[in-house]
């Protein structure tokens, strides 16, 4: 019955979510390429050997936004994660009819909307 009359156990305060850690990661954009290291030999000797790195695929990727957000008192963790576009590029393939194999949709506008402005 003591902790019922008891106004610091009652207090809004102690009964507070705080807030333990925040942080935000922003990166603007940025790229990786996969590359396959070979090995050409047309010949024995050491010296016509050539080591080259050949590129497979291209992946660019722009505005993207990470939270993680911590919470001691109810040990609960928010991760929340946004990426604003994604390209993947197939450079291996000379020729190819799908250079760009993943891009963001592309608005279209139909053609009687074309009709309607020209």
């Amino acid at each position: 019955m003591d902790v019922i009359g008891d106004p610091i156990a009652d207090s809004t305060l102690l009964k507070r979510d705080h807030v333990f850690a925040l942080l935000n990661f922003s990166l603007k954009g940025g790229s990786f390429q996969l590359c396959s290291s070979s090995t050409s030999s047309t010949a024995t000797s050491p010296a016509t050997d050539s080591k080259y790195a050949r590129t497979l695929v291209e992946l660019e990727f722009a505005g993207v936004d990470m939270s993680l957000e911590s919470r001691l008192r109810t040990s609960s963790m928010l991760f929340t994660a946004r990426l604003g576009a994604l390209y993947i590029r197939d450079i291996m393939t000379k020729g190819t009819l799908f250079p760009v194999l993943v891009s963001p949709q592309q608005k279209r506008v139909s053609w009687e909307a074309f009709h309607l402005l020209s």
